[in-house]
């Protein structure tokens, strides 16, 4: 119950920053940022927005994310994800332990 719970939460705040299915901002424009939060262990980086897609990466939970676009797979939302500082490493992540965050700060 708790993780459908969580689930609810995540793609309500998705819902409500204004995430677009197929893009990675919200209705103002401004990108839209993600966190790992509550995962056990770590989460799950897919190379596809299912179960048994490969996976790509396994990220510690307070990682930060950049969402790329978000969709409904298999009845479960998924969103397309890249590490902000280089995009580096790109992926598809359940929204079950992710939280919209503000973004980053620009260090330059």
């Amino acid at each position: 119950m708790r993780h459908i719970l969580l689930a609810i939460a995540a793609v309500s705040a998705l819902a409500s920053a204004g995430v677009a299915a197929n893009a990675g901002t919200d209705s103002s424009g401004d990108e839209v940022f993600v966190e790992i939060t509550g995962a056990a262990g770590a989460l799950v980086l897919r190379d596809g927005p299912t179960k048994g897609a490969s996976i790509v990466a396994r990220l510690d939970d307070r990682t930060l994310l950049h969402t790329i676009g978000c969709q409904m797979a298999a009845g479960r939302k998924w969103c397309e994800v890249e590490l902000p500082e280089d995009g580096s490493v790109k992926g598809w992540v359940g929204m079950t332990n992710l939280r919209v965050v503000p973004a980053p700060t620009p260090t330059n």
